[in-house]
């Protein structure tokens, strides 16, 4: 409805009520018919077969019908708290300023007021809103008693419902609020083409503090990244118009600090900017289930999952997670179903062997070391205009920095900002980097990254400890503990 009314005296509102109801009726699908009832013309025509003694009677039986008490249910697919934002600014849309108030419900001690509710959603980065939850009533339909929830759906998961109690005759005017209510959700929709996490209450992702173009790969991982992920979200109708499936799982492993996390995002930028959906997720807080199901809900989207090894480690998982895992990845072949799945972590080794076959991951990237165009765009983008062309040894820094993940070779461009301060004594007026200064900072961060690669990134038990554990039951193991650490005091105490 596109026209509001602005009613400035009591029969002006009235007016305003009216027009605003018949025009919901029209939406609901009544154009002055009603089942057996026709409104047409000034007269009373009856049938010829009928006497006005019993129109009188039929009247008045469907003066009843259309009194009685009627409950209308509405499902849509979309996420509750989507369906709830969507349905207030519909509303908004439709009256102008909306007001609401509390339904009044039959308890065991008679009627009385449950008042409105209003609950909190997020609705972008930051950014909170209050919209009626629960039962409430519109002033305009006060004989109807609105409730929002949710429903389970096998498929889909949590989905939005409406339900409206109250006179049938009002029964056209709720499915013109039912139509209000999707049309608002297929055209501003709180997340289809956004990029939000995958938490039953979703927070958005923020995609802005990342340039894209001071993200560095080599450039056989930049390749990977763009063919296998970015392409078909730059080049969506190309790839339907040549018949390529838009259903893909990919996995992007490599280890810390290669670049992996930044990856999503740049996922997250060219998902959004194309009109996908971006759903990020991570074990511990996310169920992957229910990420595939929502991206069900709002595809084309990207589901991009974070340390999967961490739900499908074949030393810490049960067998039944792994299948249900494998299992999601097999329920999403429905035909057209246009959902992108990257996963990532940094133990390709831990992945359970039945998630590596053709058919289940379409792509794998690694995502490590990086080559010599790569370190050298790298630095650059870290120093700036510190640096002048055609006066760096970029062959000695890229040999400098072997082995160094990305996250070193920042570290080490940051560093060498110091080194040139500190050969420039704290001058900064025309100072510009040399090769020694990054040499410098490069080689003085060799010990860290030893250190951080000799590191275990988690408990490996000592073998006398396993092969007890496995071979004993608990109550030996601790017997034999206990007299190992008896012996060695005895011992102790007697070469004291």
């Amino acid at each position: 409805m596109s026209t509001k009314i602005y009613a400035h005296d009591k029969k002006g509102e009235q007016r305003a009520q009216k027009a605003i109801m018949q025009e919901l009726a029209r939406l609901g699908g009544k154009v002055h018919n009603d089942d057996d009832v026709t409104y047409e013309g000034t007269r009373i025509v009856l049938p010829t077969t009928m006497t006005i003694d019993r129109a009188i009677k039929f009247l008045a039986k469907k003066q009843l019908e259309m009194e009685a008490e009627t409950v209308f249910h509405k499902t849509f697919n979309y996420r509750p708290w989507d369906g709830a934002y969507c349905m207030w600014n519909a509303l908004k849309k439709v009256f102008g300023v909306v007001g609401h108030k509390g339904a009044v419900i039959e308890t065991m001690f008679g009627k009385k007021e449950d008042p409105p509710r209003m609950i909190t959603i997020n609705t972008g980065v930051g950014v909170q809103e209050q919209v009626p939850w629960g039962r409430f009533v519109l002033p305009i339909m006060p004989d109807v008693a609105f409730q929002t929830g949710a429903t389970n759906h096998a498929e889909y998961g949590q989905l939005f419902q409406v339900m409206a109690e109250g006179p049938k005759k009002y029964s056209a005017e709720i499915e013109g609020i039912w139509r209000l209510v999707e049309d608002e959700l297929r055209t501003n929709s709180l997340y289809r083409g956004k990029a939000f996490d995958g938490q039953q209450m979703p927070e958005f992702v923020d995609l802005s503090g990342t340039d894209p173009e001071k993200v560095v790969y080599s450039r056989e991982v930049m390749t990977q990244l763009e063919v296998n992920i970015w392409a078909q979200l730059r080049h969506t109708q190309a790839f339907e118009e040549q018949g390529i499936p838009l259903k893909r799982a990919v996995l992007v492993h490599g280890p810390y600090g290669t670049g992996k996390t930044l990856a999503a995002i740049l996922t997250g930028q060219e998902a959004t900017a194309n009109g996908w959906t971006f759903i990020k997720g991570r074990p511990g807080r996310d169920d992957l289930a229910t990420v595939m199901q929502t991206a069900r809900l709002y595809q084309p989207a990207v589901v991009f999952y974070e340390d999967v090894d961490q739900i499908t480690d074949v030393e810490s998982s049960h067998e039944n997670n792994i299948s249900r895992l494998l299992d999601d990845f097999d329920g999403i072949d429905a035909k057209g179903t246009r959902i992108l799945c990257v996963l990532t972590t940094n133990h390709a080794e831990r992945i359970h062997k039945g998630m590596a076959r053709p058919g289940r991951l379409d792509a794998m990237i690694e995502i490590n070391e990086l080559d010599l165009e790569g370190v050298t765009k790298l630095i650059k983008s870290r120093v700036g205009d510190l640096v002048v062309e055609g006066e760096i040894d970029w062959e000695a820094v890229f040999e400098a920095s072997e082995g160094y993940k990305p996250a070193f070779v920042t570290e080490f461009a940051d560093r060498a900002i110091r080194y040139a301060l500190n050969r420039n004594e704290g001058k900064l007026e025309g100072i510009k980097l040399e090769t020694s200064d990054i040499l410098s900072a490069a080689l003085g961060l060799r010990p860290q990254y030893e250190l951080m690669s000799g590191a275990r990134d988690r408990h490996e038990p000592p073998m006398l400890d396993v092969a007890l554990r496995e071979a004993l039951h608990p109550t030996v193991v601790r017997a034999v503990r206990d007299n190992v650490e008896e012996e060695f005091l005895v011992e102790a105490n007697g070469n004291s």
